[in-house]
């Protein structure tokens, strides 16, 4: 199913001749989404291990998320100039509040009790971070993925304004000229090229979901195994509860050496006995 919808979604940006603009779109998501996630995360586990500096985060992202779009496009021309670097630049900063807030919800969602076989197994400050705090929350983590290329889709057509070219600046030229056959066209090939980059993701999402939790736990497992063995099988006791027992061996490793230490060991039996009398 999921093939046919993309099969079918490249088949029409193919058939209307929207292929090569499509592209120039396709490639723009590719490299600002990677930045986004990886700056989103870094950014989000930095809040998630310092409150002070998640404190004075919290004001600027919602400020980042309040003002308009357009306001942001001024101070980037003015540094980086007109073309695609500068779309490039306001996509990224457009996309990435939403992944740092979701990091940082998913890293306080995580269970306390992974936590702490975490503190058990002797993890250092990136061994919890990266082995078990980031695959714990990888589900919500890969929503924060969805958002960032739904977001990075939805500045095509103002990140054309200013050099990004693609569909974004199809729409935009079908707009200058009323041409409303044109700007249905990119548009829709905006939409359809969404819908697949969504199924896609959150396939993606599932898959890592499924297979990402047994391996926490198998990395769990043997990381705090030794300690709990330690802890409950303590080595050289051996209980031992009646004469009749240690006689015939049970309750006690059966070495050769046993063998010599039979007679001795009942004589301190026979000796302990007669002085509870």
């Amino acid at each position: 199913m999921l093939a046919a919808i993309v099969g079918l979604s490249f088949g029409y940006l193919a058939v209307f001749g929207q292929w090569d603009s499509a592209m120039i779109t396709l490639a723009s998501v590719v490299i600002a989404v990677p930045i986004g996630v990886g700056g989103g995360l870094l950014v989000g586990i930095l809040a998630y291990r310092h409150h002070w500096f998640g404190r004075i985060l919290k004001p600027a992202l919602d400020l980042m998320q309040t003002i308009p779009i357009f306001a942001y496009l001024v101070p980037i021309l003015f540094m980086f100039g007109f073309g695609p670097v500068s779309a490039l630049v306001a996509t990224v900063i457009y996309a990435m509040p939403p992944m740092v807030r979701i990091t940082t919800m998913s890293l306080n969602s995580v269970d306390p009790e992974i936590i702490d076989f975490g503190l058990i197994s002797g993890c250092t400050q990136s061994q919890m971070t990266w082995k078990i705090l980031v695959p714990s929350a990888l589900g919500s983590l890969m929503v924060g993925v969805n958002q960032v290329i739904m977001l990075s889709l939805n500045m095509v057509i103002i990140a054309s304004m200013i050099g990004a070219g693609g569909l974004g600046f199809d729409v935009l030229a079908s707009l200058r000229r009323l041409d409303i056959g044109g700007g249905f066209e990119a548009g829709i090939a905006i939409v359809i090229m969404a819908i697949a980059i969504d199924r896609l993701s959150q396939a993606f999402a599932e898959r890592s979901i499924t297979y990402s939790h047994p391996i926490v736990g198998k990395r769990i497992n043997n990381a705090i195994s030794p300690f709990i063995s330690a802890s409950f099988q303590p080595p050289n006791f051996h209980p031992i509860k009646t004469r009749r027992q240690v006689i015939h061996g049970q309750g006690m490793p059966i070495k050769k050496r046993f063998v010599g230490n039979i007679k001795p060991l009942r004589r301190n039996i026979f000796t302990a006995s007669n002085w509870s009398k």
